[in-house]
């Protein structure tokens, strides 16, 4: 278990490089910078598109988080290669009262039953009306 003030720290870090950027504007991974994973269990939906079709839709928990992968639990086993889209229930609040949604999208790239990784292509951070709850993922 990480301290309050390591956690918020490690918060701080991944949410000042959002800030920087537009609003507006996608932001987009480098993967030139260095790999330090953050562990940290939040709620996760995902989608996953095979051929244009979706393949598989379900909720869990991410294990960590680094700049480059998201590590998380799933509830079927996913297939690498597959495209994906990963709902994430980030702890910051947008003006201290709605809770903020980070979108991924990315490629599975490790998979095991109960468990999955996935290399981020994009991701965005959302405002509540925007964005997708783990519940819509569920259905």
């Amino acid at each position: 278990m990480i301290s309050e003030m390591a956690f918020q720290q490690r918060l701080d870090d991944l949410v000042g490089q959002v800030q920087t950027k537009s609003r507006k504007r996608t932001v987009y991974a480098d993967p030139w910078s260095e790999k330090r994973t953050f562990p940290i269990e939040l709620g996760v939906g995902y989608r996953c598109v095979k051929s244009n079709r979706l393949s598989s839709v379900g909720v869990g928990k991410t294990i960590e988080i680094s700049r480059h992968e998201v590590d998380f639990t799933t509830q079927h086993s996913l297939n690498p290669g597959e495209r994906i889209r990963l709902s994430v229930d980030w702890p910051a609040m947008l003006g201290n009262t709605c809770p903020m949604k980070l979108e991924i999208c990315g490629r599975v790239v490790r998979s095991e039953p109960g468990r999955a990784a996935i290399q981020i292509a994009r991701y965005e951070f959302l405002r509540p009306a925007l964005a997708r709850t783990a519940e819509h993922y569920a259905r």
